[in-house]
């Protein structure tokens, strides 16, 4: 009896350290980063993201005043790999007929267009947004990512976390 006492401990103690290490894979599939409040006050204020990072790549926004009278435009960046930029932008108008599109990036722009399936969700009455992609959105990609969000309305330009910069840490897939 002693002996298996002894060994529930160690397993406790083991998970206990693997926890406080951060080690577990399923905790670090999700991150929420918070944007300052009112760094954009004439147009729609990112407030939130939230990139979890699974089977598909969901990002999950939270703004204030996100109107259609804003005629805003929201831009994901989805960075893969080690270099400071992304390689995938996701553009999503939250107006009219015009439909959302992947591309490939380099600089911060487009390039080339990437076909895969995705959607987008919008919430005017709670200001949220959701997008979720395929992992043939990041060309198979099943490593860590980044992500950025910008939202261009009538009244100015919103970045999160700032201008031409990924949230760090990444989300490691879960």
């Amino acid at each position: 009896m002693a002996g298996r006492v002894s060994h529930v401990f160690t397993v406790a103690v083991l998970t206990l350290a693997l926890l406080a290490s951060g080690a577990v894979p399923a905790a670090a599939a999700s991150r929420t980063y918070q944007d300052a409040r009112g760094d954009d006050p004439s147009g729609t204020d990112i407030r939130q993201v939230t990139a979890v990072n699974r089977a598909r790549l969901h990002v999950k926004m939270r703004f204030d005043d996100l109107a259609p009278r804003n005629r805003s435009v929201v831009f994901v960046y989805v960075g893969t790999d080690v270099h400071p930029g992304p390689e995938y932008l996701v553009r999503l108008p939250s107006h009219g007929p015009s439909v959302g599109r992947v591309t490939r990036a380099r600089r911060w722009r487009p390039t080339r267009p990437v076909l895969c399936d995705f959607g987008w969700f919008i919430a005017f009455d709670t200001d949220r947004t959701r997008l979720h992609m395929t992992r043939e959105c990041v060309e198979g990609d099943r490593g860590p990512v980044r992500v950025a969000v910008k939202v261009v309305s009538r009244g100015g330009v919103d970045w999160s976390p700032r201008l031409r910069r990924l949230h760090r840490p990444p989300v490691r897939r879960g």
